[in-house]
């Protein structure tokens, strides 16, 4: 009966205004009419409540070229009646403040974000926030951020018989954003982003078609490069050619000078369904590897693949094949004729020496892009594809006998500009 006498004695007190009635889910609290003092320069207080790095939630990264990059993450916010600061530990150095963009899972016209400021200790990003009772939020937060570079780069070895290419893909992942990135969902987009005067970040999606979604969970150390695999493939069926190139700057006055121009070995294969990727090959360098005849594996050269999109092809120009200790090749312009401005006429004289011990074929290729051209005269039967003013010449010499005589083609050649 005591007992029941002093409830009811409080409950008129509190009625009557004698103390304060606590916040419960019924009564929300109203928000302050102040609330940006973060975004006005003056400091909060201390943060009431830190995320620690072991208690963060995955972060999702997309990734741009040329270091730009989006960063979207979950927050478990346990909040508090009131006003109070919630703390995310683990930010990029370099992010961009302006773009932060904060959300909540559901809606709640109970919780409200008032600013955001960094702190200076921590080197945490503080946000101020309002709840009108204790409950449990999930912040969503986006934002950019620079300081991630990344760029591709892929290894190929070829078969002893030269018919497969094995292939493996790596991305190579640079981290100067002056955080250490944990647990970090990646998504690669090959299209670059710049910054332009006024400050603005443009993104060009028109100049590549590169998207990939990492499969599994990475750590980015800071100021390091760590290499993920995207792409391997095992005895891709391929097609390859020995070219020698005497186009370009060879249609010129050469004065007399002997020329000596590489042997480029050209292999070509299919980014379809035998390569198991199903997606586009994003450019990247390329080292290339033979298995030799003593089993062991040799360095052929590098190359360049260029974005390739599905069931497109992929053509390598392997730079520094052979080499002058192995095939020597000479060109000799004969004699060079001006005739006007616009056209000039030339005679040639290639010789071709294999100096390895298996014979090999090759072809020589003149591409005359811009030129309408007269072939006067050729010691060798040639081949014409495409059409003017994007025309090639090809000659084929079939097989240069291993450590044999060298063999030659003369050719003379009348070419008019059209540029």
């Amino acid at each position: 009966m005591y007992m029941k006498k002093m409830l009811k004695l409080l409950s008129c007190l509190v009625f009557l205004g004698f103390f304060p009635s606590c916040p419960v889910r019924g009564e929300p609290q109203q928000p302050p009419s102040s609330s940006v003092s973060a975004v006005s320069g003056t400091k909060s207080p201390s943060p009431s409540l830190s995320q620690s790095s072991s208690q963060q939630p995955l972060i999702n990264i997309t990734l741009y070229r040329n270091g730009t990059g989006v960063a979207t993450k979950k927050l478990k916010a346990d909040l508090k009646s009131g006003q109070q600061n919630v703390v995310y530990d683990k930010i990029p150095k370099t992010m961009n403040q302006t773009t932060l963009i904060a959300t909540l899972d559901a809606e709640d016209a109970h919780v409200q974000l008032l600013g955001q400021y960094i702190d200076e200790e921590s080197q945490g990003l503080v946000l101020e926030a309002f709840s009108a009772y204790d409950q449990v939020k999930i912040l969503n937060l986006s934002y950019l951020f620079t300081g991630i570079e990344w760029d591709v780069y892929y290894s190929g070895l070829l078969s002893s018989d030269q018919k497969t290419l094995t292939l493996s893909g790596w991305i190579e992942i640079t981290n100067h954003s002056g955080t250490r990135i944990d647990s970090a969902q990646v998504y690669f987009d090959g299209s670059p982003a710049r910054v332009t005067p006024e400050g603005l970040t443009v993104i060009d999606h028109t100049k590549s078609n590169f998207h990939y979604l990492l499969p599994r969970i990475i750590s980015l150390p800071e100021g390091k490069k760590i290499y993920v695999s995207f792409a391997n493939a095992m005895k891709v069926p391929l097609h390859q050619e020995n070219i020698i190139y005497v186009g370009g700057e060879y249609l010129t006055d050469l004065k007399s000078e002997l020329q000596r121009p590489h042997v480029q070995r050209v292999v070509q294969f299919t980014n379809d369904d035998k390569m198991g990727f199903n997606a586009v090959l994003p450019e990247g360098k390329m080292t290339i590897y033979q298995v030799h005849a003593n089993g062991l594996n040799e360095f052929v050269g590098h190359s360049l693949i260029k974005e390739t999109p599905v069931s497109g092809s992929v053509l390598l120009q392997i730079v520094n094949d052979f080499g002058q200790s192995r095939v020597a090749c000479q060109l000799e312009q004969t004699d060079y004729k001006k005739n006007s401005s616009r056209s000039s006429e030339s005679g040639y004289r290639l010789v071709i020496t294999n100096r390895t011990d298996n014979p090999f074929q090759v072809k020589v290729l003149l591409p005359l892009n811009d030129y309408e051209w007269t072939m006067v005269r050729s010691s060798l039967a040639y081949e014409v594809r495409g059409t003017q003013p994007s025309q090639e010449i090809f000659w084929n010499m079939g097989d240069i006998l291993a450590n044999g005589q060298p063999v030659e083609i003369k050719y003379r050649l009348k070419l008019d500009n059209t540029k």
